[in-house]
């Protein structure tokens, strides 16, 4: 008869621990889900749209003006990056030639500078188009902001550029 009580108890905590399990995985699996959902939402945005609502204060209007504005850029810009690839991947062939001009190489790593010149000038009308959905506060706030975030997007740390190895550079030189 105690072997028996026994084997009630283990069975029911047996049983208990299994429910507690499965609670505890419908739980994180559930809580796995919806951080994913937030996580994909923040990730669809680009860091300037997140910028533009958080920091400068865009509302929705002003959102949508600027998704639109975004997509038209894009368009611009494929092609230009496109033909920058191609100058680089010609600029790079270059290296098969054991005789070269030097000439030949010098109108390449222009024609790659041309093309860059492009790329920065059409992005530079970009943030102007962008500057002129602001209202006078916000263009304040863009004003100062933006040339932060750029240097964020160009020149982060992780790439390798930070300003304090730029500092450090010009007090060498000075």
């Amino acid at each position: 008869m105690h072997s028996v009580l026994n084997n009630k108890l283990l069975l029911f905590i047996v049983a208990v621990l299994l429910l507690a399990n499965i609670a505890m995985l419908i739980f994180f699996v559930g809580m796995k889900d919806a951080s994913h959902k937030n996580h994909r939402n923040d990730r669809s945005k680009s860091p300037i749209s997140v910028f533009l609502e958080k920091e400068v204060g865009f509302n929705q209007e002003q959102m949508a003006s600027y998704e639109a504005l975004r997509q038209q850029n894009r368009q611009k810009m494929k092609p230009l990056f496109e033909d920058i690839r191609v100058a680089k991947i010609q600029f790079y062939q270059l290296l098969r030639h054991s005789a070269f001009d030097t000439s030949l190489l010098n109108r390449a790593a222009l024609t790659i500078g041309e093309k860059q010149k492009n790329i920065d000038l059409q992005a530079f009308q970009n943030f102007r188009a962008i500057r002129s959905l602001c209202s006078p506060e916000q263009q304040l706030k863009y004003d100062l902001l933006v040339p932060g975030v750029i240097e964020k997007m160009w020149f982060s740390e992780r790439k390798g550029n930070s300003r304090q190895k730029e500092d450090s550079l010009k007090n060498k030189n000075s």
